[in-house]
Formats: C-alpha cells, structure tokens, sequence
C-alpha cells in the first residue's frame, strides 16, 4: 500500500514511475506489469527465490537499460529479492530503501518470540538464538530455515553495501534499527512519515455507532485481544475488517458475541464507508509497530485512534488525538474503551479536530512528497531531478 501511494503521488506531482514487482491475481490494476516477473512455479522455486531470484534480476536489468531511472526506491525485498542490488550498482543506480519492519536486524522482522512477546535477544548479532527459541511460528525447523535465509542476505547481499539511502518511518524506527545495527549510520537516512488520500475536508465528522479495527488478523496485531475485550462489554460493537491466518480462530473466540462483526477483506470505497462511520479505530498491535496505515487513514477521515503503547504508536497517537492503553492487557483496553465511549460530543469532537490537524501537519501528500524529493536529492548529490525545485 505505502509502494502504490509514494508511486502514486510521484506521478501526481509528475515525475516518472516504473514499478517491479511480481506477477499476482492480487494485483492492483496499474496497468504498468511489463517489468512484473512470473511467480514461482512449485514449492521448490518458492524456496530458492527466498536466497535468490533470478526473475526479478533478469526483469530489473530489461527494466534499468529500458528506461535509466535515475533512482531506485525499495519498498519490500521480500520475494524479488536482494539478488536485485548488485544489478542497481553495476548501472550506478543510487537506491533508497524505506524501512517497514526490522528485517535488517531480526529474523523474524518484528521481534516476537513464539509466544507473542517481545524478543530482542538477538542485538548481540547472535541470531542462532531466533532458532533455538523457535521465534518464528514456534517451529525450529521454520526458524531455522528463516535465520539461513537472513544470514545467507547478510552474507552474500547485504543491503548495507548498496543502499545510498534509508526512510524510516517513525523516529521509534530508526532509534530500533540503530540500536541494533550501526551499520545504518554509515548510510544517509531521514524520518518521513507514510501519508494517505487527505480526507479531512469532506463532510463534518460524526461519532459514529461501533469501534473499528482493519488490518491483518495475525498473533502480532493483538486482535485476539480485541477480541476478548469486547467480549466482556456487550454493549459497545465491534467491526473487525480483514483477514488472516489467526481469522477462524477470532471468529471462534467471538462466537457468543453478538456485538462483534467480521466483514472480510475491504478496500476502496467500502473501507472509505467503514472508516468515516466509525467512532475510534482500534490499534491493539503487540509488536512494535512503526507507523501504521490504519492510524493515518483513520486521521485522514478525522477519526481519533486508541492504541496499544507499542513501537511507535505512542509517538503519533497523542492526548490530542486519542487514548493508549497497555499493550497485551484486556483490562486496560477495556478501560479504555468505556472511557472513550463515555466523552461529550464536544470532547469527541475536540479529538477528532486534533486528529485531522495532526493529518495535515504530519501524513499529507504535500509534505511527503516535498520531504522525499528533498531526501532522494541528497541522495543524488543534488542532482536535479525535473519537475522539482529544492530551493
């Protein structure tokens, strides 16, 4: 979603985008795939292109003689790869990597163990340790084959050696990966928070009927706790949007709640509907989160935001724009959620006013784009870049 709204804001502005990416059903209809590469065919192709893709490489050089982009953004290594970086150096091609999560510096990327709680036994670069304690999905065999993967990128494509420039998103991100990896200060890189479609215009917010959460339904975005929050408050209602692995399981969990609804995967205008409707969007993460979507797209409609106090959601969820409770504590939540349900329509208004200034001054399109034209300058030594004027 962040790949598509830099892209898309880019061309607002108009500069020239190309995407990579690989082929997928699902897709977003951006009618640009002639540089998108075949999926692996069979589980045994899924397995190497974890170490090392030789689609991805081949279509990025079709793509870097083609078209000579001047510069190369990162969004996601993910299936395409680190097998791409050494293609961008040998044309000069200056990258900027936007870091999402901590792949760099933990195996499993979001430093849980299997058990859900925070894990950081690993800033002694000792990574065996992600296998011994079976972090990833409580399998050793799967953490296992997930650290080989991580050592095997250190080793051989170690992003540090070829990225010009890094974008954290959050301050809490970039004290994270430092404290776990001086390697990123050798490496130009600058805070630039995501940014959405600006929302707060449109019609006078009103506090809706029901809480709201929309997101992925995974073990580190705390939804089981949700769940069991509103179990113990029928009073209030709860819309949970998307899906997941843990979905069967929350649904379960909410069987005999008659106040808590699943709507499915919802995108577009059926998000839109979902989100301005709404009272408070829910961020009840256990892992520490960087900046979520779900925080500025609520903004962005004048909804306020009650958050778990994890990773960054402190830091952009304030006493201006909405409430924090511990994270991975169904009492706090539930306390929480009576006191926000309880405020005045004047209070809850004062909230959503303090949510569409915090947008403006930190998520909108212009500032983003004005913050990431100025960073990737200095990536390229000022070199111009047409349609922009950094003065």
């Amino acid at each position: 979603m962040v790949c598509l709204n830099t892209g898309r804001i880019l061309e607002q502005y108009g500069q020239k985008v190309i995407y990579l990416s690989q082929k997928s059903q699902n897709n977003e209809p951006l009618g640009v795939d002639r540089y998108f590469y075949e999926a692996p065919r069979n589980v045994v192709e899924r397995f190497i292109f974890d170490y090392y893709n030789w689609r991805s490489k081949k279509c990025l050089r079709k793509l870097v003689v083609a078209e000579k982009p001047d510069i190369a953004h990162i969004h996601e290594l993910g299936n395409i790869s680190d097998s791409i970086l050494p293609v961008l150096k040998k044309h000069n091609i200056p990258v900027v990597l936007t870091v999402h999560d901590y792949h760099l510096v933990c195996p499993v990327s979001h430093f849980l163990d299997k058990y859900g709680n925070t894990c950081e036994k690993c800033i002694d670069k000792h990574f065996s340790k992600c296998i011994r304690y079976s972090c990833y999905k409580g399998s050793r065999l799967k953490s296992l084959l997930l650290t080989s993967q991580f050592l095997f990128r250190r080793k051989f494509y170690s992003p540090f050696n070829y990225l010009s420039g890094v974008v954290f998103v959050s301050r809490f991100s970039q004290n994270k990966n430092l404290e776990h990896e001086k390697k990123f200060c050798e490496i130009k890189h600058r805070i630039i928070y995501n940014s959405a479609i600006d929302h707060t215009n449109d019609n006078q917010i009103s506090k809706g009927n029901y809480f709201l959460y929309f997101g992925r339904l995974s073990y580190e975005k705390g939804v089981d706790v949700l769940i069991r929050a509103f179990s113990k408050i029928h009073t209030l209602n709860l819309k949970v949007v998307g899906t997941g692995p843990l979905e069967n399981q929350l649904k379960e969990m909410a069987a005999d709640s008659t106040n808590i609804e699943f709507t499915g995967f919802k995108t577009g205008r059926e998000l839109s509907d979902l989100i301005s409707h709404s009272s408070f969007v829910i961020i009840p993460s256990v892992c520490y989160e960087n900046n979520p979507m779900a925080i500025v797209e609520a903004y962005s409609f004048g909804k306020p935001v009650i958050g778990a106090d994890s990773g960054a959601i402190p830091e952009i969820v304030t006493s201006s724009t909405g409430y924090l409770f511990k994270k991975n504590n169904v009492e706090s939540l539930v306390n929480t959620l009576k006191d926000a349900n309880s405020i005045s329509e004047e209070d809850y208004n004062s909230l959503s006013n303090g949510a569409k200034l915090y947008f403006r001054e930190h998520f909108s399109e212009t500032r983003y784009y004005a913050e990431l034209m100025s960073f990737y300058k200095l990536v390229l030594n000022h070199k111009d870049i047409d349609g922009y004027d950094n003065k």
